[in-house]
């Protein structure tokens, strides 16, 4: 259909091919929990080259061990550990055993302030329980352990003895267990420390250090060198130092090297996204171009998409017609929401536009002018231009309350989104000569559509740090 006036209809047709995408069954249709990935046959990001390479590491290391997995929040440190474990089981035909501490439950309610005690408590509730005959060894160390928490509270006495105490019995407690059950190691695993303020972060490694350098134990944890630093206040020196002092070895998540289209099939199989085989590497440059590829943002962007399908299926607004596709429009509001997740003001300031094109004819049809499809076109190729972003006061304007320093990179990246986003939004149904290079009336007010349903949701928190 040529560019210029015109008349379409958004909500007849059929999809005789979608078996699950009727109100009928809506209730079927479910979202992407923000889960650690738990078994490696449920591992979406291909993680079993560092989870095989890190459970050889580890099993054969010396002990005491201190490894930090570093990365991002929802970056996949926890996926990792669980992958991690449920190999190094597996290595060592159970010759191991693991435990974990969640440090998210002690970032509220002032409960940092017992950290130390809790894990140390933790550790020795879980290594007595290996065995029914530890009742005398338990609660020695009980005792010792709550006598040091009493002396550091009140701080009028010398803890130095109960700290000496502590130590040795640990030691052989650990000993004793590992004998006792024929255990080559015993390996916690710590997450969320990123969830505690910096100086207790410290404050549980340093417990680490002081109690727990125990021979046949490995610590792996969920850390970032950044929390350290910011843990030492004197200089970032000291915090290296620090770091360097408690970490033994420190592996950073490979985000780059995450395959990021599994991944997106992944999510899309698992929501019932329909999609075809171009879609799948658009998906990818939307992401990486918008918030990034941290897994958890993804799934995040991908469970808006799902309750803009339902929104669309109850407003009879999901059915393919002669001029879109239901593939087309999912991948149109992903478009919308990758938008709007990383550049909101010029997300509010297309929608805006947009809100002024077309006129309603009647209740099934608008028009749209050929002045307006020539205005649009015009749009879309001045957001491609970085000068024109960055320079034209009207657009330079829009960044100014978010990102008052944007540089020549940022709208490097921005108009490097745009044209993506440009190809994300073009229909098969436009066969002129000039499709791949302008947008026709029908694809505006495609556009215009879906971006009135992605408006219902807030994804701007999911902007790339």
């Amino acid at each position: 259909m040529a560019n210029g006036d015109c008349l379409i209809g958004l909500s007849g047709g059929d999809v005789g091919q979608l078996k699950r995408e009727t109100n009928d069954n809506m209730l079927e249709t479910k979202g992407l929990k923000d889960v650690p990935i738990q078994i490696s046959q449920n591992d979406g990001l291909d993680l079993n080259d560092y989870t095989e390479t890190l459970s050889a590491f580890i099993l054969s290391a010396d002990t005491p061990m201190t490894i930090a997995i570093q990365g991002d929040w929802g970056s996949g440190k926890s996926s990792l550990m669980h992958l991690l474990e449920e190999k190094m089981k597996a290595d060592s035909q159970n010759q191991i055993h693991t435990l974990w501490f969640n440090t998210w439950q002690f970032s509220q309610f002032n409960l940092e302030n017992q950290i130390t005690i809790s894990f140390l408590s933790r550790f020795i509730d879980n290594l007595e329980k290996l065995s029914p005959n530890a009742e005398t060894q338990e609660s020695k160390l009980k005792k010792t352990l709550h006598e040091l928490a009493n002396v550091t509270g009140e701080g009028t006495t010398e803890p130095s003895q109960y700290i000496e105490d502590l130590q040795l019995e640990l030691v052989k407690l650990v000993k004793e267990k590992c004998e006792a059950l024929n255990l080559n190691r015993i390996i916690v695993f710590i997450d969320d420390i990123d969830h505690l303020m910096p100086e207790k972060a410290i404050e549980l490694l340093e417990s680490l250090k002081l109690f727990l350098e125990i021979e046949g134990c490995v610590y792996v944890l969920a850390c970032d060198y950044q929390l350290i630093v910011q843990g030492q206040k004197e200089s970032e020196l000291k915090g290296r130092l620090f770091f360097e002092k408690i970490i033994q070895v420190a592996v950073n998540m490979p985000m780059s090297q995450y395959k990021a289209e599994k991944f997106c099939q992944k999510m899309l199989h698992e929501l019932d996204i329909v999609h075809e085989a171009g879609d799948l590497a658009l998906y990818v440059k939307l992401i990486s171009l918008s918030v990034g590829f941290t897994p958890r943002r993804v799934k995040k962007l991908f469970n808006h998409l799902q309750l803009l399908k339902l929104l669309l299926i109850k407003k009879d607004a999901f059915k393919a017609n002669e001029v879109v596709q239901v593939n087309e429009k999912m991948r149109i509001l992903f478009a919308t929401l990758c938008l709007q997740s990383s550049y909101t003001p010029l997300y509010n300031y297309l929608e805006n536009r947009l809100k002024q094109y077309g006129k309603i004819v009647n209740s099934q049809t608008v028009k749209i002018s050929e002045n307006e499809v020539n205005s649009a076109n015009d749009l879309f190729k001045g957001l491609a231009i970085i000068d024109t972003l960055g320079g034209e006061w009207k657009f330079a304007k829009l960044w100014q309350s978010v990102m008052p320093d944007a540089n020549e990179a940022f709208f490097d990246r921005v108009t490097r989104f745009m044209d993506v986003f440009f190809d994300a939004i073009q229909l098969k149904s436009d066969t002129s000569e000039n499709a791949d290079e302008l947008l026709n009336a029908n694809e505006i007010l495609v556009l215009k559509n879906m971006m009135s349903f992605s408006v219902v949701v807030s994804v701007a928190l999911l902007a790339k740090e």
